[in-house]
């Protein structure tokens, strides 16, 4: 895949699912906007697509969670995800592969979600109509 068809196909995905999590989103979002701008000065878009505004949009919504801002609970610190992953699962993984580090998130993520640490998606979908209520009136 080109990199220009891997953004594609996170905005694909971001936008057919209700919430994204990683662990330090903020780092993330900063590299994904970073690679849109680069690509679309190789004309990889048009402007009619207006891709660095939907992906802001996708990465700032009230629906993504991060498992390192949401285990400071937990690590009273910012912490690495293997740190995060060993302090609630007591052993390690294969930290720093693409595959292993999106299961531990995920595991991470369950994790929170049943210790009631992280909202779910019903109090998610509660919080974004209150702001847009707000915003809207």
């Amino acid at each position: 895949y080109t990199l220009t068809q891997v953004i594609n196909l996170f905005i694909l995905n971001a936008m057919g699912n209700q919430i994204i999590s990683g662990h330090n989103i903020y780092f993330d979002s900063s590299i994904i906007k970073a690679n849109v701008l680069r690509e679309l000065s190789k004309g990889a878009w048009t402007k009619e697509e207006k891709i660095f505004e939907v992906i802001t949009e996708i990465l700032h919504k009230c629906k993504h969670i991060d498992t390192m801002r949401s285990s400071i609970t937990i690590m009273r610190k910012w912490s690495s995800l293997s740190d995060v992953y060993m302090k609630i699962f007591r052993r390690g993984f294969k930290a720093h592969n693409a595959k292993n580090d999106v299961q531990a998130v995920s595991e991470i993520y369950g994790w929170l979600l049943r210790k009631g640490i992280i909202p779910t998606l019903e109090e998610l979908q509660q919080k974004a109509a209150e702001k847009e209520s707000r915003n809207g009136a």
